[in-house]
């Protein structure tokens, strides 16, 4: 987790907007063991930003490793390095584009 709030910080437009939280722990259990980094998105593309960081941030992961996005309005988006591994330039722009449109769905950025 460290690794990947590192990664994202190191993108300009990233920077101010990425949070590193300790996320609740689950009723019943003695504590939280899961971070959360918080992505502030907004006007101005930010969401693209997001989404090609991330997908350059899997593909570098030796591990299979996924990424598990959850928008404030519910939506829910998973991005696994063996979705994106083996992708061709052109392929790798599509999957950047489509994460980008998921990401702000509900948000309003256009």
């Amino acid at each position: 987790m460290r690794e990947l709030e590192a990664f994202l910080t190191s993108d300009p437009e990233l920077r101010s907007r990425v949070t590193a939280r300790v996320a609740a722990p689950e009723p019943g259990s003695m504590g939280s063991v899961t971070d959360v980094l918080v992505v502030a998105l907004g006007q101005g593309g930010i969401a693209t930003a997001l989404a090609s960081v991330l997908i350059s941030w899997i593909r570098r992961q030796r591990s299979k490793i996924s990424v598990h996005a959850r928008c404030s309005c519910g939506k829910e988006i998973t991005v696994s390095v063996d979705h994106i591994r083996n992708l061709t330039a052109d392929q790798l722009r599509e999957q950047v584009a489509d994460l980008a449109e998921q990401l702000r769905c509900h948000r309003g950025e256009r």
